[in-house]
């Protein structure tokens, strides 16, 4: 009996083996929808590689612009496995593997010393997913609110030994970041065990429960990205808030509608927030090159939507001040288009600055941006007048490939 049921237990292993390599690598026919039930290798599915396993890849590092949210997001998530983001664009673009580890909400320090390095290590906790360090890393700053979240994370988010009287140190941003860096992969390994190395078996597990879960529901809600930023339902542009707004911006074909109001707290950072967050994201860059360092490291800087396009009349923007379980709007204030101008100069300028100080490269999509936006016209919305659209996400890899380039001459670090 007892060697029965061994050669069964051995024959059902030998059997499954070939499923399992088959499987992680049709990673990549995993529907959008169900990424998330992937777990560690949800990073993976995503089709911006030439095949499962990257080679010589771009790694992006970012907050919901990395992620790839907004309205062409909202148009396609239905549809199986498809293009939505920057990162796909890049990949056809140059023909370059890439991965983006987008966390939505993100701030810039957290995701690039923490999330992100926790993510990759996660993947290589599996037997046979050899996943070497990434050719090139672009760290992506989004002048909108990544300042705000660097701060909220600092007043709310921070470990009880926290100092914050020293959140301004230099020295003491580096101690913490670097040891935040170590914690990393001890996080991603903490509830690791062989077993998880049956990934089609896990996965299958999950889809279970979640079919379980939705079972007698006519649309069932798979993944958060559709709940909270389509709501359900058939895609349907909605330009309302556009046609009754009095702003408008120019455009190689005249006048086009900017949304008013906005949510772009980027206009109410002040030089102090701005200094710190600029500090905490220059540690954090140099914390990474410590643990890449033989990969390129770039910062690219995304502009605000008011930056990206030429507002002659000023916008109203609504101020956002985010609190540890809720986010509320302040009174609508109207800002001169000088005004969001010496805003985005401020955070652009401190950037760059962090930047030089590590000595990595600083990609100014900006400029690239606001020409697409004379041509084209809208690059947001208009759903969600928050992130790109399909142009936008175009422009954006169009202005990140140009400055690519342009610094491909440095040599690795």
């Amino acid at each position: 009996m007892k060697k029965n049921l061994l050669l069964v237990v051995v024959a059902t292993i030998f059997a499954y083996i070939p499923l399992e390599i088959i499987w992680r690598h049709a990673l990549d026919r995993v529907p959008l929808t169900l990424h998330k039930e992937l777990g560690r290798l949800q990073w993976l599915a995503q089709p911006s590689k030439t095949r499962v396993i990257p080679n010589n890849y771009i790694m992006i590092i970012g907050d919901s612009y990395a992620e790839g949210l907004g309205d062409w997001l909202m148009q396609v998530v239905d549809r199986g496995n498809p293009k939505f983001n920057a990162a796909h664009i890049l990949h056809d673009q140059t023909g370059r593997d890439v991965v983006t580890f987008g966390f939505r909400g993100g701030s810039p320090s957290w995701t690039a010393v923490f999330q992100a390095p926790a993510a990759l290590h996660g993947i290589r906790l599996y037997w046979g997913m050899s996943l070497a360090d990434p050719d090139s890393i672009l760290v992506f700053f989004y002048a909108g609110n990544d300042v705000n979240d660097e701060m909220a994370r600092l007043r709310f988010f921070m470990p009880p030994d926290f100092d914050r009287a020293r959140a301004g140190d230099r020295n003491y941003m580096y101690a913490y970041l670097s040891a935040l860096g170590t914690h990393a992969e001890n996080a991603s390994a903490a509830r690791w065990h062989p077993l998880r190395n049956a990934h089609l078996f896990d996965t299958a597990t999950k889809l279970i429960k979640l079919l379980a879960k939705n079972w007698g529901h006519r649309r069932p809600s798979l993944d958060a990205t559709d709940p909270l930023f389509r709501g359900g339902g058939q895609y349907r542009e909605d330009w309302s808030r556009y046609e009754q707004s009095r702003i408008a911006f120019v455009t190689r074909d005249g006048l086009k509608r900017h949304p008013a109001p906005t949510v772009e707290s980027f206009a109410f950072d002040t030089d102090r927030d701005i200094r710190i967050a600029g500090l905490w994201l220059q540690e954090s860059l140099r914390v990474l090159k410590e643990k890449f360092p033989n990969s390129n490291i770039a910062v690219v800087y995304i502009p605000s939507p008011a930056g990206v396009y030429d507002l002659p009349d000023g916008t109203i923007l609504m101020d956002r001040i985010r609190a540890p379980t809720s986010e509320t709007r302040g009174p609508e204030t109207r800002f001169s288009a000088a005004d969001l101008e010496a805003a985005d100069a401020r955070v652009r300028k401190e950037i760059h600055r962090a930047a030089i100080e590590v000595d990595v490269d600083f990609i100014d999509t900006r400029p690239h941006l606001r020409r697409r936006a004379f041509d084209w016209g809208h690059l947001h919305g208009p759903n969600d007048a928050g992130h790109f659209n399909e142009r936008g996400y175009t422009a954006l890899a169009e202005a990140i490939e140009a400055g690519m380039r342009a610094t491909s001459s440095r040599t690795v670090r």
